[in-house]
């Protein structure tokens, strides 16, 4: 019986670890095929992948390509018979040359029957921005003279002196050789023709070159400017209490007419803009304002240490030296977020205030000369007013998304100013929400008026983290947090 109990025993501990292993066999089973399932498809990605990106490339293709038309070249040398091609080479470079002048002709027709359509389709000032191409240029000049070498070759093919090189150097079955790669050069060329054309016409491709374009003049004149200031550090006339920052900024002074071209082209895209709205394309519209903030938020990173205060006409009033460059510009954001006001674009309104927040910031980093006090920031404060006359329009539209995403932007902009200390601005803010916090009770739009009370939440909390400032302006924040409480109480009493 013992024997028989201990024979059972064993057996169950046989099957139950048998069940053991063979769930873990299983297991591990199961990982090994998703792991390797997984990593299948991850280097089946990369390859491809890679393929695209490092083989199938514009430059990789190139350089096989003329790695072939050389392998052509040589081995046609070993084949070409000098005697026998002799008394046709003033046909064979006639002929070659009329060719490429007959491509020439074909491309360039081609070529402004786009362009005129590129521009009915564009502003004229964009266009302008667009069609200085030194790249066309420089192919067009090489097609050219690919043809007069074509046929001076085929003018002095039969002269005695041509024929004398030739026979003597071989020079007939080089330049054999040649004309293939001048061939294949200039196909390739039409080609480069080709692509620069249609980056120039693509929409998307216009708007990222001018973007890229105008960054980078930017931050050319920003190392001019510099590059001035050092020289002008180490002028013996100058005072040795004159700082690196002072003198950029007087430095800059000098770049107006700089500045006055990368105003032309903002203009220009703001015409742009205006034409693609009109279209009713609104992706290409909100991609165009996305280039214009970002060349205006460059703009302040170049100034962020080299701007200065400048009096105004008022008692205590100061002025900034990048007034005259950002007004008409932020005058056009404005005139575009109420034309989205007007065609009641909900998207294109929350856009327009999400870029001023943006500027807003990038404002608020920069630093003035001969200024002691953070909260003097005049080019913050000129953002801000006009966000405040945008606001004040969609205030009195009553558009709904236009005050929620306003309530948003305050509260982000309070928390900014807050945590600057700007004294001024903080009551500006808590002024606006006021205001938004009124409308949205009139119109019965219960979110807004929730978002509202919820931007004055995250605003005490923000005046909590500094004593000083929370014992300066806690009774202000409550009484504007009364006033709107009040307001809601006798509209929905009333």
């Amino acid at each position: 019986m013992k024997l028989l109990f201990k024979w059972r025993k064993t057996q169950k501990w046989y099957k139950a670890t048998k069940k053991i292993i063979s769930k873990k066999i299983s297991l591990a089973t199961v990982f090994v095929k998703f792991y390797l399932h997984y990593h299948s498809i991850r280097i089946k990605n990369w390859t491809i992948y890679w393929i695209h990106t490092r083989i199938f490339t514009l430059w990789s293709l190139s350089v096989v390509y003329f790695l072939i038309i050389v392998a052509i070249s040589l081995m046609a040398g070993k084949y070409i018979d000098v005697a026998t091609l002799s008394p046709q080479a003033l046909t064979y470079f006639m002929t070659v040359g009329a060719m490429v002048g007959s491509i020439i002709a074909i491309v360039f027709s081609f070529k402004i029957l786009i362009m005129q359509n590129a521009a009915d389709n564009s502003s004229a000032g964009f266009y302008r921005t667009l069609a200085r191409d030194k790249g066309q240029d420089i192919v067009f000049f090489v097609l050219v003279f690919s043809v007069i070498f074509f046929f001076v070759l085929g003018l002095t093919a039969k002269s005695h002196q041509f024929t004398f090189l030739h026979q003597s150097q071989d020079l007939l079955k080089l330049l054999f050789q040649l004309s293939i790669i001048v061939i294949a050069l200039d196909l390739y060329l039409i080609f480069l023709l080709y692509e620069m054309l249609f980056k120039r016409i693509d929409p998307f491709s216009a708007i990222a070159q001018i973007q890229k374009s105008s960054l980078k003049y930017l931050d050319d004149i920003h190392k001019k400017a510099t590059q001035f200031a050092n020289l002008m550090m180490i002028h013996p006339t100058t005072d040795k209490k004159t700082t690196k920052e002072e003198m950029l900024a007087s430095t800059f002074q000098s770049f107006n007419s700089d500045l006055q071209y990368l105003s032309y082209r903002l203009n220009y895209l703001f015409d742009y803009h205006d034409k693609v709205l009109a279209k009713n394309e609104r992706t290409a519209s909100l991609t165009v304002l996305d280039v214009i903030a970002s060349i205006l938020e460059k703009y302040f990173i170049i100034r962020k240490d080299s701007s200065l205060l400048l009096p105004s006409g008022f008692f205590f009033v100061s002025i900034s030296d990048s007034q005259a460059f950002l007004t008409p510009h932020l005058e056009r954001l404005v005139a575009v977020g109420l034309d989205y006001l007007k065609r009641e674009d909900v998207v294109g309104i929350r856009k327009v205030i999400s870029l001023f927040q943006e500027l807003i910031g990038y404002a608020g980093e920069i630093k003035f000369v001969h200024s002691s006090r953070v909260s003097d920031n005049p080019i913050l404060m000129q953002c801000r007013g006009y966000l405040d006359q945008l606001m004040e329009s969609v205030i009195h539209n009553g558009s709904f998304e236009g005050m929620f995403k306003g309530a948003q932007t305050y509260n982000a902009i309070g928390i900014y100013v807050t945590r600057k200390k700007m004294i001024d601005e903080i009551m500006q803010v808590y002024d606006m929400l006021d205001k938004i916090a009124y409308a949205a009770l009139l119109k019965k739009q219960e979110v807004v008026f929730t978002e509202v009370l919820n931007t004055y939440s995250t605003q005490a909390s923000i005046l909590m983290e500094d004593p000083w400032l929370f014992e300066l302006k806690i009774d202000l924040l409550f009484e504007h947090i009364q006033q709107i409480v009040l307001w809601g109480f006798t509209v929905y009493t009333g």
